[in-house]
């Protein structure tokens, strides 16, 4: 599968993740198979890496999904599926993202939406995750 290929399914993947999660209201374990078609769709094409963590940002600069709305927005990833991507995959740019969002000038109080998703990604990205029991009842592994 080609670059631009592989962007549109991980767009589709995007897109059930949303309606699951917050059309539904499903909940998480029934969206992790996937976040786990995601990730190995990543992990087989790094060179689409650089857009979905840009994705990634936008979707954590931009803030809360409206209630009510039955489409993904564009460029939205599910905060549930950043934190599992950052613990599964452990990317390095995961810890750019997490630093360039704790020093948002927009966002300078620790309560902030911001700060606290730069705490997510940080504990996401440690061994000692406090959801990674909940993703190991899954039969997932590394690509």
């Amino acid at each position: 599968m080609n670059a631009e290929t592989r962007k549109g399914y991980l767009e589709i993947l995007l897109d059930y993740q949303f309606d699951m999660l917050f059309v539904r209201n499903m909940g998480v374990n029934h969206a992790e198979f996937l976040f786990v078609e995601a990730w190995k769709s990543l992990e087989e094409c790094p060179e689409i890496r650089p857009w979905f963590m840009e994705m990634m940002e936008r979707t954590l600069l931009g803030g809360v999904v409206q209630s009510g709305i039955t489409k993904r927005p564009e460029g939205f990833a599910p905060d549930d599926f950043i934190w599992f991507l950052a613990h599964a995959s452990r990317w390095p740019e995961f810890h750019v993202l997490a630093a360039r969002l704790s020093k948002d000038p927009g966002d300078v109080w620790i309560t902030n939406p911001l700060h606290r998703s730069s705490e997510m990604i940080l504990a996401a990205l440690k061994d000692d995750w406090e959801d990674r029991d909940f993703y190991q009842t899954f039969s997932w592994q590394h690509p």
